[in-house]
């Protein structure tokens, strides 16, 4: 036969040694006062939450506070944060196999930062000698920024940037010569690998890189050169094309707002 035990009887002297209580009447009227106030803010949280339930189901939000938003985005990255190292991975790996792009993980970019990226692109391929630029933006009724379509003009070439915020465009970059075509497909500035259609071929030819995370340690790879070197000039994005890029920003910018 198992060991019984008996709880130990109810007493003062009980009471006195085990609780923050001095007899047995005082202990239980505290107990009872416990489960009452116990049960009272449940029932005040419940009536709470079906409240809210009830003005949320009945409202339309227009906009959140941008100090909500902020406090938001930042405990969402401190949890990430959190998971990758109870993972075992870098940030950049865990955001990567929970199926989150860099830039959707960043937040997002402004209208600026975004077409920065594309006109650097097409200075890295045609060259800083652009004859002309013309710009078809499409703002909504509250006056925000929803598309645009940005056409830069060369001797022989035309680029043409599609920028959206709440339309479906495809992010990609491609490259159509007298020859066939380039493509980068799925958010070209992340690299991964393009496509070549060389007229008169049967098959495409996919070329792979292997970049890792969200470019940043190559920047601090160009920095680290720059120290080294003894140089002010990144060889990547040179001074005269940071100049150019501000100049077409500046004209686009100025199209737009006229």
């Amino acid at each position: 036969m198992q060991n019984v035990r008996r709880a130990a009887e109810l007493t003062d002297e009980w009471v006195a040694k085990n609780t923050d209580y001095t007899t047995v009447d005082e202990y239980k009227e505290g107990v009872r006062a416990q489960l009452e106030q116990d049960a009272k803010d449940s029932a005040e949280e419940v009536l709470k939450s079906t409240a809210w339930s009830t003005v949320l189901e009945n409202s339309e939000v227009k906009e959140y506070p941008q100090e909500d938003l902020d406090n938001a985005v930042s405990e969402f990255k401190s949890s990430m944060e959190v998971y990758a190292k109870q993972a075992d991975m870098t940030l950049e790996e865990f955001v990567e196999s929970q199926g989150i792009s860099q830039d959707d993980f960043e937040g997002g970019r402004t209208f600026n930062e975004t077409v920065c990226t594309a006109i650097c692109a097409v200075l890295k391929l045609l060259g800083k000698k652009c004859q002309d630029i013309n710009t078809n933006a499409v703002r909504n009724q509250e006056g925000r920024f929803v598309y645009d379509m940005i056409s830069m003009k060369y001797a022989g070439a035309l680029a043409t940037i599609e920028i959206g915020t709440t339309v479906d465009i495809e992010n990609e970059l491609v490259i159509i010569g007298s020859n066939g075509r380039v493509t980068i497909p799925n958010d070209w500035w992340n690299t991964g690998y393009f496509e070549a259609n060389i007229s008169g071929k049967e098959f495409l030819k996919r070329y792979s890189f292997n970049f890792e995370g969200n470019g940043f340690r190559y920047l601090l790879q160009e920095l680290m050169i720059m120290i080294r070197d003894k140089r002010t000039e990144c060889t990547r994005l040179f001074y005269d094309e940071s100049v150019r890029i501000i100049e077409i920003l500046e004209t686009i910018n100025r199209k737009d707002n006229s």
